[in-house]
């Protein structure tokens, strides 16, 4: 739907950020602290000396260390791809593939400076790309369901060859520039010695899936895939014999310093090792239970794995003793609360609870409670607490989280919220109108839920007689009276309510599914729907102050506003799992929760901040940006009293800049410009229409 933009404002200069339907990949401010380094399944790895190496994930992101994967920064997040290969040739030169569920083809993404941007190169192919390799700077190879060529480091790729069906492409190696093999599904294995101008297919006397491939030299290789299935050649593949491995799991990656010694990894946090060729294969002990997807070693002792929810192994003594240095537990979490910077605690599924002490850098599983699962968790300080689940569990703790008191009810109940304004007084709320209160810290609970059977989602209150609730038909319920009375408010049976936040007396907002969003000013006499940008379902909403919020939700979904809720923006929240509750201490410290124990976390706000300078007024400036969203031609009429110089600059959600005109002068009324963003892929970016010498930023 198009929407226009109109702002007047009085001023010597102007700048506007307009929030336009074009954007490539964008990095946010969010960060992983549980799992670490990411939550996300990482498929492949790439090293190119001891410290410095690259991992790529199933949710498009991309992580790299710069100290042999004792930490890890994230590089790109773009969820609607999925990467399964990266190759590095030196520092600064790497490419990454897989697929763009959006576009329906295969992706190919190029760096020239070490990861900290990545280009989208052209793959020209529909099929998934699995793996990818490069000889050097201009030559690679990209395989899938086609195997794809370049001469130019990607600028242009060629098809070299299409692979018949089933055989799809799966990993690729190269040990000179024209001699080669790909191997694939159903058994698939094809060679070239002429740098991919011919292909030959080779009997690997097998049925099986092959997922890597790997050789020392133009004769001895290895290959590994489905059933445990090792093959071994020592004439360059014209024979290939099976290697007993001694497992059935699947075997997904393989690697080898020399013809002797060499490692594989597979399912179930297997690795197994070899100082023979691979005449005998012995268990390595992983000390994981993940699916480990990728091996490498950089040297005859160091060696790295990942794997499946963002696990990371490495080794120092040849795989001895492999050391996890990925970190995390792994339950769905669905609610977080911090009472300070410092000291916080997420709840779960098997009754987790979690704590951290230094405001989330690390995590400590603290307790399990009775094994149920636990929706909501509340702190009064950082002793006294209480938690909520299924089967009537409610919990209390006066030691913050060491112990555990029972204060349950009839396990009939599921409560999904609670709300404590002190030590003594608080509510909790849940399934069939369920609504009780405790003067008492929980000692004892009074049912007040009476008037309706639907399930309370939430429950807010600002002091000890206002509070709201709202339910999964679409209802928000008022008290006056500290929950003897309650009162319908609003009622909206086309959206489920998940829910609800008040910053004082009058100002409120509620969410749920369909990216639903609405907001009262006067108390919840009047709800208003807002747009909120996105269509999921908002799990959790709350805020700073008057302006600053932000919701979280399925799929990964992360929006702010700066405004008060008038304008919601997408935030890369570099994970597609559901986040079901997002808490924030001040302004810049906040936290977010999920499935697969995903806790992301904030120190600077989370958003893309542009600072604001206010100067004195003689200019009456009148921006107008149309149509808002844009496919291809973005609008732009600006009106001013004064002749003043104009300058357009688009940027993306990092604040780097893509396009920048040359300083315009307007000699009218009224001048017109147009935006070409067609080629851009979708999502936000932001337009700046900086008008005289000085800016000032609207959000």
């Amino acid at each position: 739907m198009s929407k226009n933009f109109q702002m007047k404002r009085y001023c010597k200069a102007l700048a506007i950020i307009v929030f336009l339907s074009t954007s490539l990949s964008s990095s946010g401010q969010w960060y992983w602290q549980n799992p670490y380094p990411t939550g996300s399944n990482l498929n492949e790895i790439s090293f190119i000396s001891e410290n410095h190496g690259w991992a790529v994930g199933s949710d498009g992101s991309i992580i790299h260390t710069m100290d042999g994967g004792e930490t890890w920064e994230n590089q790109l997040f773009k969820p609607d791809n999925k990467l399964y290969g990266i190759y590095f040739i030196d520092q600064l030169n790497g490419w990454a593939c897989g697929y763009s569920f959006s576009k329906g083809s295969g992706v190919i993404v190029r760096t020239t400076d070490g990861g900290n941007n990545w280009n989208e190169q052209i793959s020209g192919t529909n099929f998934p790309l699995y793996g990818i390799e490069f000889i050097d700077s201009d030559t690679g190879w990209a395989a899938g369901g086609d195997l794809l060529y370049t001469i130019d480091g990607g600028a242009n790729w060629t098809l070299q060859f299409t692979s018949p069906f089933p055989h799809i492409l799966k990993d690729i190696c190269f040990v000179s520039s024209s001699i080669g093999w790909i191997c694939g599904d159903v058994g698939y294995i094809i060679t070239t010695d002429n740098g991919g101008q011919k292909w030959e297919v080779q009997t690997s006397g097998i049925d099986d899936n092959l997922f890597s491939i790997f050789f020392t030299d133009n004769l001895q290789g290895w290959t590994v895939g489905e059933s445990g299935t090792i093959l071994n050649t020592i004439d360059g593949g014209v024979n290939w014999e099976l290697q007993s491995s001694n497992t059935t799991e699947r075997l997904n990656s393989i690697y080898f310093v020399d013809q002797d010694n060499g490692w594989v990894a597979g399912e179930n946090g297997l690795i197994i090792s070899t100082i023979n060729g691979g005449d005998d294969w012995i268990n390595q002990e992983s000390g994981v239970n993940e699916d480990l997807n990728s091996i490498l070693f950089v040297n005859s002792n160091t060696g790295l794995c990942v794997g499946d929810l963002g696990t990371i192994c490495k080794t120092n003594n040849s795989g001895s003793i492999w050391n996890t240095s990925s970190s995390g537990v792994f339950p769905t979490l669905r609610s977080i609360d911090f009472v300070d910077n410092l000291n916080g605690w997420a709840v779960g599924s098997f009754g987790t609870v979690m704590n951290s002490n230094n405001g989330g850098n690390e995590w400590t599983l603290i307790n399990i409670i009775a094994n149920k699962t636990l929706y909501d968790v509340c702190f009064a300080d950082n002793l006294v607490g209480w938690v909520v689940g299924e089967e009537g569990a409610i919990f209390r703790t006066n030691d913050g989280g060491i112990n555990w008191i029972d204060q349950s009810l009839d396990d009939q109940y599921l409560f999904l919220s609670l709300f404590f304004i002190n030590n003594s007084v608080g509510w909790i709320t849940g399934w069939d109108g369920a609504i009780f209160k405790t003067t008492n810290g929980g000692n004892s609970w009074i049912t007040q839920g009476s008037f309706t059977n639907d399930d309370f989602r939430s429950i807010f209150f600002i002091d000890a007689e206002k509070g709201w609730v709202a339910a999964r038909d679409g209802t928000i319920w008022k008290t006056n009276d500290g929950g003897e009375e309650w009162s319908l408010q609003y009622s909206n049976s086309s959206y489920f309510l998940h829910s609800i936040f008040m910053i004082d007396s009058l100002f409120g907002f509620a969410s749920g599914d369909g990216g639903c969003i609405v907001k009262t000013i006067d108390g919840g006499q009047n709800w208003i729907p807002l747009m909120s940008n996105t269509s999921s379902a908002l799990y959790k909403i709350c805020f700073i102050d008057y302006n600053v919020g932000w919701a979280c939700g399925a799929e990964g979904i992360l929006i702010n506003t700066q405004d008060g809720g008038d304008v919601w923006t997408i935030e890369p929240s570099f994970t597609i799992n559901n986040l079901y509750g997002i808490m924030f201490t001040e302004l810049n410290y906040g936290w977010t929760c999920g499935d697969y124990g995903a806790i992301l976390h904030t120190n600077n706000g989370g958003a893309v901040k542009f600072v604001e300078h206010n100067d004195v007024a003689d200019n009456l400036i009148d921006i107008l940006v149309f149509p808002n969203p844009s496919k291809d031609i973005t609008n732009i009429k600006i009106s001013a009293t004064n002749s003043c110089p104009t300058k357009l600059q688009l940027y993306n959600s990092m604040g780097k800049l893509l396009y920048s005109t040359e300083s315009l002068t307007h000699d009218h009324l009224s001048t017109y410009y147009q935006l070409n963003n067609s080629n851009y892929s979708s999502g936000i970016h932001y337009l700046i229409i900086q008008v005289d010498t000085q800016i000032i930023v609207r959000k």
